[in-house]
């Protein structure tokens, strides 16, 4: 009976769920969930590709097996197996998957992200104080990412995950220098640096919260949220 089934399974690939199979759905899970934290990848589009490719070809497996379980009456054992053993596949698939990328949210909470849009501009506000320190009071001459660029250069703030809104899906820190495609803040450049001076000095480009909420920053440090809700 062993050789028969031996049999069976090298003369059909597809409708057989091989012992490696649910292995390597494990491993990869676990890969890619390191990858999403060490390469900055998107957790959440990683985690839904992963989880419509790999669904889809366990449906495949347990289609046919079941498919196969119907017509050979023969091997009806066999190819109930494979059935049983494709559908523990999904559930346990489906169990490490959420306990591996649960922390990714794929439905963000907008206040979590205007707030950590705040902490942001903080950081961004504490470079600018320290250069105008050592430039005579005078913040960074150019408006827009030119004139964030001299945090950079200057090592103020070279974080540049920093300058990416968190309100945004797409990863950050993938970029050298910062231009107005890949920095998601205004900066209005020029001039001294004034706790008592009024205007703004930072604040969100549109779209990077829904809602049209946006943050702005104040040259004394004030973050102001405007916009829905």
């Amino acid at each position: 009976m062993e050789n028969k089934e031996l049999r069976l399974k090298k003369r059909y690939r597809l409708g057989i769920c091989p012992w490696w199979w649910p292995v390597g759905i494990c491993g990869w899970l676990i890969v890619a969930a390191f990858l999403a934290r060490d390469w900055k990848i998107d957790g959440e589009m990683l985690a839904a590709c992963s989880f419509l490719f790999l669904l889809a070809l366990n449906v495949c497996g347990v289609a046919i097996a079941g498919i196969r379980a119907v017509m050979d009456r023969e091997n009806r054992l066999l190819w109930i197996r494979q059935v049983s053993y494709f559908s523990l596949t999904i559930f346990v698939f489906l169990g490490l998957l959420n306990m591996i990328y649960g922390g990714c949210r794929i439905r963000r909470n907008p206040r979590a992200m205007l707030i950590s849009c705040q902490s942001n501009m903080k950081h961004i506000h504490n470079a600018l104080v320290c250069y105008a320190i050592d430039y005579d009071g005078f913040l960074p001459p150019e408006n827009g990412a030119a004139g964030l660029n001299y945090l950079i250069e200057g090592k103020y703030l070279d974080d540049r995950s920093i300058y990416v809104c968190p309100g945004r899906s797409r990863p950050a820190g993938k970029f050298q220098e910062l231009t107005e495609e890949n920095c998601d803040y205004i900066y209005y450049g020029g001039g001294e640096q004034s706790y008592d001076r009024k205007g703004i000095l930072l604040m969100d480009k549109p779209g990077n919260h829904p809602e049209r909420k946006y943050n702005i920053l104040y040259y004394n440090g004030e973050i102001e949220s405007r916009g829905g809700w």
